[in-house]
């Protein structure tokens, strides 16, 4: 799927068991027009070699981009705007082998985030050298993995220029049964962060709970 440069496509992505997609271009993505039934404005699931490039999104109802279930993704220069609430940037969701490298992101809801619904375990994921600007929740956020394990997670050299909401820059909020390992915050620059709190690091039943049995980190 190509955008050419200068041209707004009024769309959804939603790709689910297909292997080899690039989604590209110079272009942008708009999700304006979507109703709130159809939620996310990109939806990957279980696919794999994915490549999405330099596409700008804006204007998504719900989160801007989900990964659910895939297996060797890449995302990069890809821009987000998004205003309205429940607004994440990119949820990366119970997968693997995933990197987010050059990315704007402007949210009202978490920027960059690890989750996961039964789609799989989660294992190396990495997100570096993206600019955050949040105005609600979390700019980088682990939490609600619904899987046996989560593993060798990195944010590296993250940029977090504007964080208004109230909550930590970084939270690591998890209740449900994945076991978490091998995590690195390495090079985060943070401004601007209206609470002022960096860290939030709990491992307890929380809203986003399904699992009868608690994990460790």
């Amino acid at each position: 799927f190509y955008v050419k440069k200068d041209s707004v496509a009024y769309t959804k992505i939603h790709a689910e068991n297909a292997e080899n997609i690039t989604i590209c271009g110079d272009g942008i993505i708009d999700g304006g027009h979507l109703k709130e039934s159809q939620q996310f404005l990109f939806e990957i699931v279980n696919c794999k070699n994915v490549h999405i490039r330099n596409v700008t999104l804006r204007n998504s109802f719900s989160w801007n981009m989900k990964i659910t279930g895939c297996d060797n993704v890449l995302i990069d220069n890809v821009k987000i705007f998004g205003v309205d609430g429940n607004n994440d940037g990119i949820d990366v969701c119970g997968s693997r082998n995933v990197r987010v490298k050059n990315c704007f992101i402007r949210s009202t809801d978490d920027c960059l985030a690890v989750k996961g619904y039964n789609t799989g375990n989660v294992k190396d994921i990495v997100f570096e050298n993206c600019v955050l600007w949040n105005d609600y929740a979390n700019p980088m956020r682990i939490g609600g993995i619904r899987a046996d394990y989560a593993e060798n997670i990195i944010y590296r050299n993250i940029d977090v220029i504007h964080n208004a909401g109230g909550y930590p820059a970084i939270a690591f909020l998890e209740g449900n049964r994945a076991k978490i390992s091998d995590v690195l915050f390495e090079n985060i620059r943070i401004e601007d962060n209206r609470n002022g709190q960096i860290f939030d690091i709990r491992m307890q039943r929380n809203l986003w709970n399904s699992d009868k049995e608690t994990g460790y980190l």
